[in-house]
């Protein structure tokens, strides 16, 4: 197999990947630090009922919450670190 046999596929490069929503978001920032969702929950400091419905899209995190899920999505480990505080609370 060579460069050539895929010369018909299309060029995937050009396609804009879309921002993960919050939903997205909260599941690939578990995933990635291996964490429940009771244990997210009291690092978010919100009632594991509210994070259920965000990830599961009955409702959206306001605008507070929504930052700081954004920040938690980009900088799992240095975030999860400075909220640990909200595990033993």
């Amino acid at each position: 197999m060579n460069s050539e046999d895929y010369d018909d596929a299309p060029d995937m490069t050009q396609y804009e990947r879309p921002e993960p929503d919050a939903s997205q978001m909260l599941k690939m920032t578990r995933a990635h630090l291996g964490m429940s969702q009771a244990t997210a929950a009291r690092l978010l400091n919100v009632p594991k009922s509210t994070l259920q419905g965000w990830e599961q899209r009955r409702f959206s995190p306001d605008g507070a919450s929504s930052a700081l899920i954004m920040l938690l999505y980009q900088y799992p480990d240095q975030i999860s670190e400075m909220l640990k505080g909200n595990l033993t609370a």
